[in-house]
């Protein structure tokens, strides 16, 4: 179930992205003063969040792009359904703890930040766990579904509803034939 090499640097990338902006962010709001010494943040602040915020959005999409065949057809083949389910938890607290950090009451912010941090902070070992168990640390796992699926198991991977009809409908037609003339002369 090893998810093509762009997904793997997509994944790697946005998570390493994540984690530096919120070291930075957590750098400069703990660490760091602002100049003028009257209390406001440090200028560094409020663009690290903007940076993460945007490092999550990718994050999102990369991890939706996933969802579609390296998170299904794994579940399905019942393969490193604990580092994996942990690595997605992980993703899934953290979207809704960012929801109520910028949407919640100001009461509840101190304790919610804690658990965002020390949770987008434990994301790297989970990725890092993962993804050596699946091979791409550890063994060396197959390139891609075809390798390791042969026909028939791929078929049967297929929704119900998709399992009879051919995966190419188009290659059964002739090149000049278009799809809808092709079906009115059967």
């Amino acid at each position: 179930m090893r998810p093509p090499r762009w997904q793997r640097w997509s994944v790697h990338a946005s998570v390493l992205a994540l984690l530096a902006t919120g070291a930075l962010w957590l750098v400069a709001h703990f660490l760091l003063r602002a100049p003028s010494g009257d209390g406001l943040p440090h200028p560094l602040e409020p663009w690290a969040l903007r940076l993460h915020g945007i490092a999550a959005y990718a994050f999102i999409a990369v991890l939706g792009s996933m969802s579609a065949i390296h998170i299904a057809l794994g579940w399905r083949a019942r393969r490193n359904r604990g580092s994996g389910g942990s690595f997605i938890a992980a993703a899934v607290l953290l979207a809704f703890s960012a929801l109520a950090l910028y949407y919640g009451p100001e009461s509840t912010h101190a304790p919610t930040s804690v658990l965002h941090w020390v949770v987008g902070l434990a994301l790297l070992p989970l990725l890092w766990m993962h993804a050596s168990r699946g091979g791409a640390l550890g063994t060396q796992a197959p390139q891609s579904l075809h390798d390791e699926q042969p026909a028939a198991a791929a078929l049967a991977a297929r929704p119900r509803h998709l399992a009879h009809q051919p995966r190419n409908t188009k290659a059964a037609l002739p090149a000049t034939a278009s799809p809808v003339r092709a079906s009115s002369m059967a």
